[in-house]
């Protein structure tokens, strides 16, 4: 009998040591009191058992106990670290009688897990009694530290081998504090399994959780779970959810906040959803959808940076560098990476239905005004200037703007405070090259652009097709611009443009317009003005002209064409709000294509010719005020040019055209005006109407001629 008694001593106290030997995962040993103390000499911590325990010992020893709390060690205060519903430990009976323990159950249900670590940086799932720990006899706050409560149970018996079942969690939940930063994290729902072989080993969590309302999927493994919160520790980490997956390898630290340093693999279907999730909330605006990065990374604090990263954004793909800082007024990235492209339409709001109809021809519903210019009145969302700070050094290979696509590029952007201010050092731009800054203040009430670009070697077709709808001018263009702009929409944009411009097209041509030809036929035309034509251009080897803007309108004194037969001089406006052109040319006709070499010195016809109307189909047509300057020798000249004879007496001329025009006129007026105003007036009324009209139209058609001919 006594041997059976010390036997079972033996059994109860080996399971006693059990519990001792893994505090961590919370588990209860037998009754009461004995068991409070064990736990109170091997922790410092207080284990309080308010429900009943029931165990029984074949041919497992199983214990199970409800509503158990385990205090937070001593020097943290008086807090509850675990508080457990209902847990249940099963030990192989036969192993204990060679003091080998074999834990083959461990599950606890609804366990609620609080984990702080406190001002001083101690972590309240450390379970190293404290004092012990350098045998300082304090605790790590300073304090002497508790005397251990003493027992008979401490040096009964050994053991000499402890082997660990996986601990169950069903449907807990837990809480971190960081007392330091006052960081926080909770998650509900939790079920996992926790594999320890022995402690303080090496940890492998697998399982689900519920955080922020979305299921996450988490592994993780790390090798000292007690120096987490100290030096670190290795760790390996997977996590699946709907707003990110991710995997990490490396080192974990949790001290004034998650610390990584190793490698890291993450997407996500949105940025903008992940950092709600997150409690980062970005400003309004469109694109940061789909992200994906792979990269070493070091994460301390509210700093993140990734180096080796490859990085895909919105369907761009960039490699570099990149550091982002969090914690203030908005995110700060700062990044020294080559993309592969920069869309920037992802980022514009989304086109209105007037917008929608300018590019397919279809009218726009009624509810939307569409603008009669041809600028949108919708206004600019600038928002996104404001989302994040930016310190970008960029290297593409495309950029995309609307219609405008650009070739490799070169640009470090500055975005701060809503000011984005990139500065172009290389692009490749329209089959040419240019250099330039572009300013976007969208902090001010009424945003502010500034720019300004030098570039050569441009396709002046497709440039000019992009940027403004002409399709009128050819060639290798060369341009310079220094403009500046307010306004909340295209159509304020435009109206406050102001700044210089000069553009020089070589080996070109005004496609559709003939000049020489116009000139040519300058005898038959010059009342009825020109049309253009789709089978005549005007070739050119330059042409340039230089503006001053102001309010949207840009005026010009010194336009001028170089062409193989028509040489140009002239000036005028361009009202870039209306899209009107509004322009006065002195083409020169030539006898021959001597001079193409650049001399403009050159004797032909002068003929002035205004260009007016919509930039895209503007009215030309010749100034017959300045023909009549001296149309005798206007005549003649263009009479020798063209080969019909030398000299021509005008006078003779205008005498033979005015009689032909009063025979024709009185016919005219006869057959129409006189014979329906006698069917409405009467015979007599209507005979005295077509007399007026007759002497009226007589008057006016040699006045004309007289101008026109000098007779």
């Amino acid at each position: 009998m006594k041997r059976i008694f010390t036997i079972s001593s033996t059994i109860l106290l080996a399971l006693a040591l059990i519990i001792v030997a893994v505090p961590f995962f919370l588990t209860a040993d037998f009754v009461g009191e004995q068991l409070q103390q064990v736990v109170a000499d091997k922790t410092g911590r207080t284990l309080t058992i308010k429900g009943p325990l029931r165990f029984k010992f074949w041919p497992r020893l199983v214990v199970e106990a409800n509503n158990v709390a385990l205090s937070d060690p001593p020097d943290m205060g008086s807090g509850t670290f675990a508080a457990i519903e209902k847990m249940r430990i099963g030990v192989a009976a036969m192993p204990l009688l060679s003091r080998n323990v074999e834990v083959k159950e461990i599950t606890l249900i609804k366990p609620v897990l609080s984990m702080v670590v406190g001002a001083n940086g101690r972590a309240n799932w450390d379970f190293e009694q404290p004092g012990k720990a350098g045998s300082t006899g304090k605790t790590s706050s300073g304090a002497p530290a508790p005397a251990p409560a003493r027992g008979k149970q401490s040096d009964i018996v050994s053991i000499n081998a402890i082997k660990l079942a996986p601990i169950t969690i069903k449907n807990g939940s837990f809480r971190f504090l960081d007392q330091r930063s006052g960081k926080t994290f909770s998650a509900s729902e939790v079920n996992s399994t926790i594999t320890m072989n022995s402690f303080p080993g090496p940890v492998n969590v697998k399982g689900t959780l519920v955080w922020n309302k979305q299921p996450v999927r988490l592994a993780v493994y790390v090798k000292s779970p007690s120096a987490v919160s100290i030096a670190g520790s290795a760790a390996d980490l997977s996590l699946q959810s709907p707003m990110l997956t991710a995997q990490f390898s490396g080192r974990l630290r949790i001290r004034e906040g998650l610390g990584l340093a190793g490698t890291i693999k993450a997407s996500t279907p949105s940025l903008r959803d992940l950092a709600k999730w997150t409690g980062n909330k970005l400003a309004p605006g469109r694109g940061l959808a789909a992200f994906s990065v792979a990269s070493a990374i070091d994460l301390s604090g509210k700093t993140i940076k990734l180096t080796k990263a490859k990085v895909a954004i919105d369907g761009m793909n960039a490699q570099g560098s990149v550091t982002v800082r969090l914690g203030g007024k908005r995110p700060e990235i700062r990044a020294n990476i080559g993309m592969d492209k920069i869309d920037a339409n992802i980022y514009l709001a989304k086109d209105t239905a007037s917008d929608k109809s300018a590019k397919t021809g279809k009218a726009a519903p009624q509810t939307v005004k569409a603008a009669s210019s041809g600028w949108s009145d919708r206004r600019i969302d600038f928002s996104g200037l404001k989302a994040v700070d930016a310190d970008l050094s960029i290297n593409t290979g495309k950029i995309i703007y609307k219609q405008t696509i650009i070739g490799h590029t070169q640009l470090r952007t500055v975005l701060k405070n809503g000011v984005l201010d990139a500065n172009l050092s290389k692009m490749a731009f329209y089959d040419g090259q240019a250099t330039g800054r572009l300013i976007l203040d969208g902090n001010k009430a009424k945003p502010v652009i500034r720019g300004a670009l030098n570039a050569s070697g441009l396709n002046a077709l497709r440039l000019l097709k992009d940027f403004a709808g002409m399709k009128r001018l050819s060639g290798t263009a060369m341009i310079k611009l220094s403009l500046a702009a307010t306004g909340r929409s295209q159509r304020e944009l435009v109206s406050t443009l102001g700044g210089t411009s000069s553009f020089k097209f070589t080996n070109g041509a005004v496609r559709g317009i003939d000049i020489a030809g116009m000139i040519r036929n300058v005898e038959s035309k010059i009342l009825g003005g020109w049309k253009k034509t789709k089978q005549r251009d005007t070739d050119f080897s330059v042409l340039s002209t230089s503006f001053n803007i102001k309010n949207g309108v840009a005026k010009s004194d010194d336009l001028r064409l170089l062409g193989p037969l028509v040489r140009v001089k002239g000036g005028g406006e361009i009202d870039l709000l209306r899209r009107y052109i509004d322009y006065r040319v002195k083409p020169k006709l030539v006898a021959s294509l001597e001079g193409q070499g650049g001399k403009q010195k050159l004797k032909g016809l002068s003929v002035p010719i205004i260009i007016k109307g919509p930039w895209a189909k503007p009215k030309i047509y010749p100034d017959i005020k300045g023909i009549l300057d001296n149309p005798q020798a206007a005549y003649d000249k263009l009479r020798k040019l063209i080969g019909q004879g030398k000299d021509i007496d005008l006078k003779k001329q205008g005498k033979k055209l005015e009689k032909k025009f009063s025979k024709k006129a009185e016919k005219i007026i006869d057959k129409t005006v006189t014979k329906n105003a006698k069917k409405i007036l009467g015979d007599e009324a209507g005979e005295k109407l077509g007399k007026k009209t007759k002497k009226l139209l007589g008057k006016k058609g040699k006045k004309l001629l007289k101008g026109l001919f000098g007779n």
